[in-house]
């Protein structure tokens, strides 16, 4: 008897995925949660082959887009009612099963890729870069990188992820942004006015050592 229930309604496939899981490992314990979506997609693959066969009496089961015979498919039980009718197959519930199982088959390829991401984001190395300004100073310069568009993505976001980069515990990042607008007038950007001056003096060095 196979582990794996089969749901027919994409809210019971998502409530009921954990536990599933959680379940199957109990027979196969050494079962990765990626290999158990792996064994999900191929049962409703079937699934959908399942409910995309029309019962007609005097023919039999056949593929409804006639791409291959299937007669003597094995039909899932939790499907089995759909091929029960006297008049043929439910039409509106076949549909609907389709469709759900088309959609179950969209959550596993999402669910795949996510524990691919977690893996990939797990083995980035620990950046041993340290930021050797101020809080203040690393505000200014992430607000200015966002605010001019050289970094997509939710402030909060882009402010987590490069503080993590650069080794800098950033407290309070909305105060800070407050502070800086309210600053007077001349001195909005002093951090970004001395990195101007510092990029400038190296410039004219260099063009200084050039001309000897």
């Amino acid at each position: 008897m196979s582990l794996i229930k089969t749901r027919t309604t994409l809210k019971d496939f998502n409530n009921h995925f954990e536990n599933d899981f959680i379940n199957y490992k109990k027979k196969y314990i050494d079962c990765s949660k990626k290999q158990f979506i792996n064994e999900l997609e191929n049962h409703y693959k079937h699934c959908l082959k399942n409910v995309r066969i029309i019962n007609i009496p005097e023919l039999g089961l056949y593929e409804v887009d006639n791409e291959a015979n299937h007669y003597g498919v094995y039909i899932i039980p939790e499907i089995q009612d759909l091929y029960k009718n006297e008049d043929g197959t439910n039409e509106l519930k076949r549909k609907n099963l389709e469709i759900t199982f088309e959609n179950i088959l969209d959550q596993l390829k999402i669910k795949k890729s996510r524990i691919s991401s977690d893996n990939n984001t797990s083995q980035i190395p620990v950046s041993k870069l340290k930021w050797q300004g101020t809080q203040t100073q690393f505000i200014e310069l992430t607000k200015a990188l966002i605010e001019n568009g050289s970094i997509k993505g939710l402030q909060k976001d882009v402010i987590a992820s490069l503080s993590q980069f650069l080794n800098i515990k950033i407290k309070n990042p909305d105060k800070t942004i407050q502070d800086i607008k309210n600053r007077n007038v001349g001195s909005e950007t002093l951090f970004l006015n001395d990195l101007k001056t510092s990029l400038y003096n190296f410039i004219s060095l260099e063009k200084e050592k050039n001309r000897r």
